[in-house]
């Protein structure tokens, strides 16, 4: 049982003032620091050491002792004159060695608790004394030696000589107990008394013999020399024990005072002690705690000066920081004086006493100045110094400041209590400043979290127990519209979209119950204005000491507007992912309807009007016709048709389409124009801004079967802030705005989020294609304008559709010059081929070959180089398609310009996905041929191209 408290701090305080005594070289702070006792432990009377300190104490002893040290001597010197232990003090106040032992017995319960005396009078200077040890402790030989010691000092006390121990049975030689038998010198007056009882008893015995033998005159002179002798020995007997008796009272006398003088300290150093607790819980600021602290000392310690010196916040220099009892001119001096504690040559006792972390006790300055530097003594001289304690202030193992204080009269030496209590002051002061600068610390971090709480984006809450809202931030009203004070005390859930409260609750019990943070939560709450504002939820629990939830803490971030452009950029996405499926749809379509189309034709050259095939076949050219009107509907909306554009007014060319929409929209529909004056100008395709208001007004005819009314409304629109459309995001800027609205029935939501779609219908069967309104809205987005809709069920439906306005300015559109040249219906010439349809190389080599030319084919870009490389001299035209595998027809064409910069190329292609008719003719094509074409129209191209001067 090593960690059980067993020995009183005195014991070892006893040991410590041997050594002191005896091996003064000894340094005590490192031999009790070795051992792991701190000087507090030492100086409190109090305090108990466990088994296992008291052994680690010894053998730190016994390591650093020159020479033989015995615990018998340390027990001998715990009762001598020197001693200040509370053996000495007790043992002195008693009259004799017997009565001392006896008390003794009484006496070792305050000193340790590991055993058990037991004192039993054997004679007048003779005891027995018996220790038996607790059964849970291990008891070292050294201890039995210090007890032999200590009951060899007792008699000492009184006799001034040891006493005689014979220790005939001891625990460490196999015994259940150690025995000790204890036999003093007879004091003084005891042999005194017993001479004078010896004289009376052998009067008593010898006077009747004498009474026979001798005459009585010598009878009576031998009776009174008896009587006298007895008397005489009981008087100095009784002298010698009031003498004694003196001595012990004037002993106690002054040991009363020393402990009133003592009761006196202890009083106003418990007050002190009682004032400077309530000082740190109380006052928070450094500088008046530190004042307070200093005014303390003054009015409870009797020490003429203080002071308290602090280091700054790099540690290497001590400034003075407050002060008692200095002269007005001493305390301007300290004020000004610094101490260097990176000075290797710094070596007065403050800076030692900060670096080394241990207490200065001088109670005699006069030898230390040789040691010190001349700033030192200089400062030593002004400030009369002649005695002083200096403690280190030092706070969870680093040195703080230093705690100084002297006595100018010089009336009283310094002792270990001195340090002791100075060392706890020391301590208290870099508690009460460490709390002091944590309390600034927390103010500042709380200012902080004001300042960061108030200034978030997001919404910061917290909620007690009960879900009751008891913070929040300013976001809370920036972004849900109720004031804080309306907010404070309303349960979260009363802000919760219906429907949605149970689930905030099972979260709440989910926290208190696992304690654990919920992160990423998302919901939906009302604002004051009754729109829904959709958040996501972080909360995370507050717990107390013991693990209890006592509230919670969370953000709230706003995800509204990133769910909305979440939501666009899906849609966007989506109309991209359907533009490229329609364009790469368009491109199979195209060369599909060109080899139809090439083949039919190839038919009805050899067929006649009579001929009972001729129908058919040109209905066949007529439905090739309208699958490729469809098919362009399809590129409209994926863009990939070039617009042709031009400065127009709009206003212009709906008075223009005005008379045709009157043709075909019913009588019972009424069609209001309003068309604003002074509209500005766009730059736009007159060809598929007509069908934009065709389409539109188709749709509005078939929505109002009944009869309505159509309103076509313009008016130049700037726009001073992003306004958000499904997809896209009008920017600040200036916009004309057309207005298509009607009166029918109105789309739900459902039928609005897809209106725009390829395909998409609200009608029966046959009864649309489902792609009026994709091809308005490619068209538009091909204009670099934006369409948004608004319908709402029994609300009737408008389109709202922005053109950029155009500012005009004079530029050169790039392009080959049309020279007027003479069509003619074939040639002789020699024509490269080049498509990876096999169909479409079939038909059209057939149609060219009829016209006379000589045609050479090829399937890929790559085969077609080397052709051309092999025959360029005889090639007089290119007719290169766009789009084909490996090497497409834009790289083909650049590599033919390489080689011959005259080249004639004619570039074919289903759709214009990867370049534009422009950017093909800049790169050297001198035509370009939109997929499917007419093989008369594409003769007459072909001509021209080949009776064209070169370039």
């Amino acid at each position: 049982m090593t960690d059980i408290p067993l020995y009183n701090s005195s014991l070892i305080k006893t040991y410590v003032e041997y050594l002191r005594d005896k091996h003064p070289k000894l340094d005590m702070e490192d031999l009790l620091h070795d051992a792991g006792i701190s000087r507090y432990q030492l100086e409190d009377g109090g305090h108990w050491f466990t088994q296992e300190e008291i052994e680690r104490f010894y053998d730190t002893v016994a390591r650093q002792v020159d020479g033989p040290t015995s615990a018998r001597e340390a027990g001998r010197y715990s009762a001598s004159s020197q001693a200040a232990s509370i053996l000495r003090q007790y043992t002195a106040s008693f009259l004799t060695p017997a009565i001392a032992y006896w008390m003794l017995e009484k006496l070792a319960a305050t000193l340790t608790r590991h055993m058990t005396f037991k004192v039993n009078k054997i004679g007048a200077n003779k005891v027995e004394i018996i220790v038996t040890p607790r059964p849970d402790v291990e008891e070292k030989p050294y201890q039995c030696e210090n007890r032999i010691g200590v009951f060899e000092a007792v008699a000492q006390v009184f006799t001034k000589k040891y006493a005689l121990v014979d220790h005939p049975q001891c625990l460490h030689q196999g015994g259940d107990c150690c025995r000790y038998l204890v036999t003093w010198e007879r004091q003084p007056y005891q042999a005194w008394e017993m001479i004078g009882r010896h004289a009376a008893l052998w009067g008593g015995l010898s006077f009747p013999l004498l009474a026979f033998l001798s005459p009585i005159p010598y009878l009576l002179g031998y009776l009174f020399a008896i009587i006298l002798l007895s008397l005489g020995s009981f008087l100095y007997a009784k002298t010698l024990m009031c003498r004694e008796l003196a001595a012990h009272l004037e002993n106690q006398g002054n040991a009363a005072d020393a402990l009133i003088n003592q009761l006196n300290i202890r009083h106003n150093e418990s007050l002190l002690i009682r004032e400077l607790g309530q000082a740190s819980v109380s006052i928070l600021d450094i500088d008046q705690l530190l004042k307070f602290y200093m005014a303390a000392l003054e009015k409870r310690l009797d020490f003429d000066r203080g002071m308290i010196l602090l280091a700054n916040s790099e540690k290497n220099m001590l400034h003075y920081r407050v002060g008692y009892g200095y002269e007005p001119a001493q305390e301007e001096f300290l004020k000004n004086t610094a101490f260097h504690l990176d000075n290797p040559e710094s070596k007065g006792p403050a800076v030692v006493a900060f670096k080394e972390q241990k207490p200065f006790l001088i109670n005699d300055i006069s030898p230390l100045e040789g040691k010190l530097s001349e700033k030192s003594r200089d400062f030593i001289r002004r400030l009369g110094v002649h005695s002083f304690v200096a403690v280190p202030i030092v706070y969870e193992g680093a040195a703080e400041g230093v705690l100084a204080v002297d006595n100018t009269s010089g009336r009283r030496t310094y002792n270990e209590s001195d340090i002791s209590l100075l060392t706890g002051i020391a301590l208290q002061i870099a508690i009460s400043m460490h709390n002091a600068a944590s309390h600034m610390r927390i103010q500042e971090s709380e200012a902080r979290f004001r300042s960061l709480s108030e200034n978030a984006p997001d919404i910061i809450y917290s909620l007690n127990n009960e879900g009751s809202i008891t913070y929040v931030n300013s976001a809370w009203e920036r972004i849900m519209g109720y004031p804080r004070e309306e907010t404070i005390g309303r349960y979260f859930t009363d802000f919760i979209r219906a429907g949605e409260e149970e689930g905030y609750r099972t979260i709440q019990k989910k926290i208190h119950t696992s304690k654990e943070t919920i992160q990423n939560f998302h919901g939906t709450l009302i604002d004051n204005k009754g729109s829904e504002r959709m958040f996501m939820m972080n909360c995370t629990p507050n717990l107390a000491e013991k693990g209890q939830v006592t509230a919670l803490t969370g953000t709230l971030r706003d995800v509204t507007e990133q769910r909305r452009l979440e939501s666009q950029l899906y849609q966007a996405s989506k109309m991209e992912a359907i533009g490229r499926l329609t364009g790469g749809i368009s491109h199979d379509f195209n060369n599909l309807l060109q080899a139809i189309g090439g083949y039919n034709q190839l038919l009805l050259l050899k067929k006649t009007e009579t001929d009972p095939d001729w129908k058919h076949l040109s209905n066949i050219g007529k439905l090739t016709k309208k699958a490729s009107d469809l098919i362009k509907q399809l590129m409209i909306f994926s863009r990939k048709v070039e617009t042709v554009p031009q400065s127009m007014n709009l206003n212009n060319e709906i008075r223009n389409f005005h008379e045709l929409l009157e043709s075909i929209i019913p009588k019972m529909i009424g069609i209001d124009l309003q068309l604003a004056d002074g509209l500005d100008i766009i730059s736009g395709d007159p060809v598929q801004l007509n069908q934009i208001i065709m389409n539109l007004a188709i749709n509005a005819r078939d929505a109002m079967p009944a009869g309505g009314k159509m309103t076509i409304k313009t008016e130049n629109c700037p726009v001073s802030q992003t306004i958000y459309g499904g997809d896209f995001q009008i920017q600040p800027g200036r916009y004309i705005r057309l207005t298509f609205r009607d009166n029918g029935p109105g789309m739900t939501k459902e039928t609005l989020d897809n209106i725009f779609e390829p395909f998409f219908t609200t009608k029966g069967a046959g009864g649309g294609t489902g792609l009026g309104l994709s091809v308005v809205y490619g068209i538009v987005r091909n204009h670099g304008g934006y369409i948004l809709c608004d319908s709402k069920p029994g609300m009737g439906t408008a389109f709202y559709i922005y053109f950029p306005v155009f500012d005009p300015v004079p530029q050169e559109i790039a392009g080959e010059e049309q020279m007027p040249v003479e069509t003619g219906g074939g040639g002789a010439e020699t024509i490269l081929l080049v498509d990876d349809q096999r169909f479409i190389l079939e038909t059209t080599e057939e149609i060219l070959a009829m016209s006379g030319y000589q045609v050479i084919t090829a399937g890929s870009g790559e085969e077609a180089l080397n052709i051309f490389q092999r025959e360029q001299g005889a090639i007089q035209l290119v007719i290169l398609d766009l789009i084909m595998p490996g090497m497409g027809g834009y790289e083909c064409l650049l590599a033919l310009v390489k080689i011959n910069p005259l080249v004639k190329v004619i570039i074919t292609s289903g759709y214009t996905a990867q370049i534009t008719a422009r950017t093909a003719i800049e790169s050297g094509a001198a035509r370009f041929i939109n997929k499917p074409y007419r093989y008369d129209q594409f003769l007459v191209e072909v001509r021209e191209v080949l009776d064209a001067q070169p370039r």
